[in-house]
């Protein structure tokens, strides 16, 4: 979560105003957990890994230490999505 956030905070609001969520609930087997920001967002997830981003390197590789899963869903000018889920 922390990088998520830090991420929102320096990539996301240019003009540094802007909002991020932190949503975490409970499912019947797992935790979900929700990071959202309304920022500028990107138009193609998949240059996130282009990009070779070190940041995307550590949420995906922590996520899957803790047998996790991860969806990014993201819009220009709508901001970035980030849902985990983590069995209980």
């Amino acid at each position: 979560m922390n990088e998520v956030v830090n991420n929102s905070i320096k990539h996301a609001f240019p003009d540094n105003k802007g909002e991020i969520d932190i949503v975490l609930s409970r499912g019947i087997d797992d935790w979900n957990l929700m990071v959202r920001d309304n920022g500028i967002g990107v138009e193609d997830i998949e240059q996130l890994d282009k990009n070779d981003s070190f940041g995307i390197e550590i949420i995906r590789a922590l996520t899957e230490q803790l047998d996790g899963s991860l969806k990014i869903i993201s819009s220009p000018n709508e901001g970035m999505k980030f849902s985990f889920s983590f069995p209980s």
